[in-house]
């Protein structure tokens, strides 16, 4: 892709509120990993067993969208979204199926998202870090400080991606973006990023 046509969105989810106003989430209780993947390492998970976790949410109304992030941060994608994205972008990521239930509400099968992207994108001379100390803490990220500005000589390569260092975030690229924007897909905002060559 040319980069200086290249824009990217970080991906962020519309929380859901329940008829109280409070924050409606599906939960994997204490579960925050499986087998010691967190769901930011930009690999594919071999094996997948689908009884491996077990989501719940609260009884009420179903306010599942199609995308979420789960209460321990895992990012969730609907059948619908799924198959939006793998059309057009295969292999981006790896859609782990799981269920979900409340004691009222029937099973409904979602996926966790395993994007198979962690792109060393970061421009280090735009983007400032606490204390100026670019040593990653032992868990391999960086104490970013926002707005962080990526290389689009790097980044523009990937449609879907986990930026080293900070690998939490989802970016997108803009074709991902109007894909999504034009679809029924719903829980969807976008961040624009900042982004300078090195």
């Amino acid at each position: 892709m040319n980069e200086s046509a290249c824009l990217i969105w970080e991906l962020l989810p519309d929380f859901p509120l329940d008829s109280g106003g409070r924050p409606w989430f599906i939960s994997f209780g204490h579960q925050t990993s499986v087998r010691g993947f967190w769901f930011v390492e930009g690999i594919r998970i071999p094996n997948w067993d689908e009884s491996e976790v077990r989501g719940s949410c609260p009884d009420g109304e179903d306010l599942g969208r199609d995308f979420m992030l789960a209460e321990n941060g895992w990012p969730l994608f609907s059948e619908s979204l799924r198959l939006l994205i793998e059309g057009s972008f295969p292999n981006a990521v790896q859609f782990l199926p799981f269920a979900y239930s409340s004691r009222n509400t029937p099973v409904r099968r979602m996926f966790i998202g395993q994007v198979l992207a962690l792109v060393d994108g970061l421009n280090r001379e735009h983007t400032k870090v606490d204390n100026d100390d670019w040593t990653p803490r032992a868990n391999g990220t960086f104490r970013v400080q926002y707005p962080m500005v990526l290389n689009p000589r790097v980044v523009c390569g990937f449609p879907i991606m986990h930026i080293l260092g900070n690998p939490r975030p989802i970016y997108v690229r803009d074709d991902v973006k109007r894909l999504i924007e034009q679809s029924d897909c719903s829980g969807m905002r976008f961040k624009s990023v900042m982004l300078q060559q090195a």
